[in-house]
Parts: structure tokens; C-alpha cells; sequence
């Protein structure tokens, strides 16, 4: 044992009396605990702030938007028989270009039948997938083609007629068409 040991081991005496020891270290937080409790609160302050600059602006984004006056939709009545063929046509691919001022729609006509349509125009209610048919669409377009082959698609661009800027439009995935063929009448 060395002398250094000894020394250190014994209690120091002052008059004959014991020193007490000095305190032991107090244990300290952990460094990676003080960074994940100052992260949440930073994350909650300002999580706090965002909410509370939008409720006092009174923005909740579907409340803040204007009513607009209600589509007429034949199918949404319940008592309008559906043109024959379109259980034949399909809408794909719906997108939505354009800027402020103008927006139009992109997408795809697909003939599934065996026969050629000809002098084909149609109108399109775009709804969103969760909405019920008496709210209000998203938009409406109106379109023709001169003919749609058998098994064919056709690429159609149309104007769209909607109150939504858009940027504020919904993506492809979260759509519904509602096809009304007006031309050829039904036979």
C-alpha cells in the first residue's frame, strides 16, 4: 500500500476532533436527456405560437372559403336514368394547370367498348372522394371530341369553373367524376 493511500484514507483531525467530509459530487442530468426535454419544448412553444397566430387570424382553411351556388346534378336526384354508354367511358388522370387567373383540367377519356363514338361532349362534376353529392363540387367542365375510337384514349384539356385558387385544388387521389354525356343523345 502506498504512503499517499494511508493518508487519504484516514479522517482528518483538527484539535482532536474529526473534519467531516466534504459532500459528495450532487449527480447531474444527463447531457442527451437535457437536449430531448429542451427539443419538446421548443418543438411545443412554437407548435403553441403556429396554432394560436391561426385561430386568431380565424383561418381553419375550409371554413374561411365562400359558399357558392349549387351545381344541378341530374344524379345526384336520384331519378335520372344514366346514358348507356357510359358505363363504356372512363375519366383518368385527372390534373388540374393552369395559375391565378385561369385553370384547366388534363386527363384521359377512355372508350372501353368495341364501337366508335362520334360527335362525343359530356359534362364533368369533379367532387372530392369523401364529399356527399348535394355539397359543393370542386369544380365543373364542359368538353367535346370529334370521335373516340374502340379501346382507344383520348387526351382532353378543358376549362374548369371552380371558386378554388389553385394551389388550393385537390390532388388526382383524392377526386370523384361524375360523367353526364350530352351528346349523342341517348338512343
Amino acid at each position: 500500500m502506498r504512503y499517499s493511500t494511508l493518508f487519504a484514507a484516514a479522517p482528518a483531525t483538527e484539535g482532536g476532533a474529526a473534519v467531516p467530509a466534504p459532500p459528495e459530487p450532487r449527480s447531474h442530468v444527463p447531457a442527451w436527456l437535457m437536449t430531448i426535454g429542451f427539443t419538446l419544448a421548443f418543438v411545443g412553444l412554437g407548435s403553441a405560437i403556429y396554432w394560436g397566430l391561426n385561430h386568431s387570424r380565424g383561418g381553419s382553411g375550409a371554413a374561411a372559403q365562400p359558399a357558392a351556388a349549387p351545381v344541378e346534378n341530374p344524379a345526384a336526384q336520384g331519378n335520372a336514368k344514366p346514358h348507356p354508354l357510359a358505363k363504356y367511358l372512363e375519366l383518368a388522370g385527372m390534373r388540374f394547370v393552369g395559375d391565378k387567373n385561369k385553370t384547366e383540367a388534363r386527363f384521359l377519356l377512355i372508350n372501353h367498348s368495341e364501337a366508335e363514338i362520334t360527335n362525343f361532349a359530356a359534362n364533368v362534376i369533379i367532387r372530392i372522394r369523401s364529399q356527399k353529392p348535394e355539397e359543393e363540387p370542386v369544380g365543373t367542365l364542359s368538353f367535346k371530341i370529334a370521335d373516340v375510337g374502340p379501346n382507344e384514349s383520348k387526351e382532353v384539356t378543358a376549362p374548369l369553373t371552380t371558386r378554388m385558387k389553385i394551389y388550393e385544388l385537390p390532388d388526382w387521389q383524392f377526386l370523384v367524376t361524375d360523367l353526364q354525356i350530352t351528346s349523342p343523345p341517348a338512343e
